[in-house]
C-alpha cells in the first residue's frame, strides 16, 4: 500500500506509482490502433489502394448510450463490491493489531513474575501470528521472519500444514500449562484465551476473502460486456468526431478498464499489488507495540540491574530493530557517562 497526499493535486495527479496504467495501456494501444485501422478501411481506403470502402458499419450513438447506463451500473456495483473486500480486509487486520496489544497486556498483568518465559513465549508467539498469517495470505511462510524464536519451536512449526493454527493451539497449550500449576487464575484464563479465539476468528474471516473470489459469471460476463462495447464504439463515433474517434476511444477505454483492473486489484486486499494492504507494517507494529509491553515487564523485574544491561539482554533476544538498539544504546551510555560526571 502506498501513503500519498492528495491535498496537492499536481502532484498526486502526475504520480505514477500505485496507478494501473502499467496494466491498462496494453488494452489503450490495441483499442486505438482498431480503432484507427477501421477509419482508414472506412473513410481513407484510398490510401491503401482500394476505390470503395471496404466496410461500411454505422452503429446509432443511442445504442451506446442506452448500453453505456447499464455498464455503468455494472462498474460501480464491482467497485463497490471489491472495495467492500478491501475494507472488510482493513478491519480485520486492525482488530489483529488491537488484539495481540490486548493479548501482551493481559500476559504483562495476570501472569507471575516468576513464569518470564512462558510470558516472553506467549508474547512472541502472538506476534509469530501476525507474520504467519500475513504469508498464509499470500504463498507461504517467511521463515526470516521468525528469528525471535527459539530453533524448537521453528521446527516444531514447520512441520506443521496449517501455521497459523498451530501457533494459536501453542499459545492455549502454555495457558493450559499456567493454569494447572496455579500460576493464572481460571477466570483471568477465560480472558486471555477470548482474545485467541478472537485471532482464530480473525484468521477464518481472512481465509473467507482469499478464498472466495467473484463469481466467475459475474467477471467474465463484465469483461465481455466492456469489450463489446469498447470494440463497437468505434462504428458510432466515427461519423461524429473523424479521427477524433481514436483518442475518444482510448479514453474510454482507460476509463472502463481501468475500473475493472482496479476491482480485480483490491478484491484480494492480502497480496503484494500497490493498492493491496499493508499488511507488512500493520505486522512491524504489532511486532513493536507488543514487545515494548514485555520491555516494561523487564524493566519491572530487572529495575535494579543497569540500563544498559537491560537493552543488551533485551533488544537481541526479542529482536527489535538493529538501527533503534544502536540509538538506545547510544543514549544509555550517554546517559550513564553524565552520572558518572556528575557524581
Amino acid at each position: 500500500m502506498i501513503t500519498y497526499d492528495n491535498k496537492s493535486w499536481v502532484k498526486f495527479v502526475l504520480l505514477s506509482k500505485g496507478a494501473v496504467i502499467g496494466k491498462i495501456y496494453p488494452y489503450i494501444i490495441l483499442l486505438a490502433a482498431f480503432t484507427a485501422s477501421i477509419y482508414i478501411m472506412q473513410f481513407e481506403y484510398k490510401w491503401l489502394g482500394y476505390q470503395k470502402p471496404l466496410i461500411h458499419i454505422k452503429i446509432p450513438l443511442a445504442f451506446h448510450s442506452l448500453l453505456g447506463i447499464v455498464l455503468g451500473l455494472l462498474l460501480v456495483f464491482r467497485t463497490n463490491t471489491a472495495y467492500d473486500r478491501w475494507w472488510e480486509g482493513r478491519k480485520i487486520w486492525g482488530a489483529i493489531l488491537n488484539t495481540s496489544r490486548d493479548i501482551a497486556r493481559k500476559v504483562h498483568s495476570f501472569i507471575p513474575n516468576q513464569c518470564k518465559k512462558e510470558k516472553e513465549e506467549l508474547v512472541k508467539l502472538c506476534v509469530a501470528f501476525a507474520y504467519t498469517l500475513k504469508e498464509h495470505l499470500r504463498d507461504g511462510v517467511k521463515w526470516e521472519e521468525l528469528n525471535f524464536l527459539d530453533n524448537a519451536t521453528i521446527e516444531k512449526l514447520k512441520s506443521a500444514h496449517h501455521v497459523p493454527n498451530a501457533i494459536v493451539t501453542m499459545m492455549t497449550d502454555i495457558l493450559e500449562q499456567l493454569y494447572a500449576q496455579k500460576y493464572i487464575k481460571a477466570a483471568k484464563l477465560r480472558m486471555i484465551d477470548s482474545d485467541i479465539q478472537a485471532l482464530v476468528d480473525y484468521l477464518g474471516m481472512c481465509e473467507r476473502i482469499k478464498k472466495t473470489p467473484m463469481p466467475i459469471a459475474y467477471s467474465l460476463h463484465l469483461k465481455r460486456f466492456i469489450l463489446i462495447y469498447l470494440g463497437t464504439l468505434p462504428f458510432g463515433l466515427m461519423y461524429e468526431l473523424n479521427w477524433g474517434a481514436i483518442p475518444a476511444v482510448a479514453v474510454l477505454a482507460y476509463t472502463m478498464v481501468g475500473i475493472e483492473i482496479i476491482g480485480e486489484e483490491i478484491e484480494d486486499p492480502f497480496g503484494l499489488d500497490d493498492n493491496d494492504l499493508a499488511t507488512d507494517e500493520i505486522c512491524t507494529s504489532i511486532h513493536l507495540n507488543t514487545f515494548e509491553i514485555l520491555a516494561m515487564e523487564i524493566a519491572v523485574v530487572q529495575k535494579k540491574k543497569k540500563k544498559l544491561s537491560m537493552l543488551d539482554n533485551f533488544l537481541p533476544d526479542m529482536n527489535v530493530v538493529s538501527g533503534t538498539q544502536k540509538i538506545f544504546k547510544k543514549f544509555v551510555r550517554s546517559d550513564k557517562k553524565n552520572d558518572t560526571e556528575k557524581k
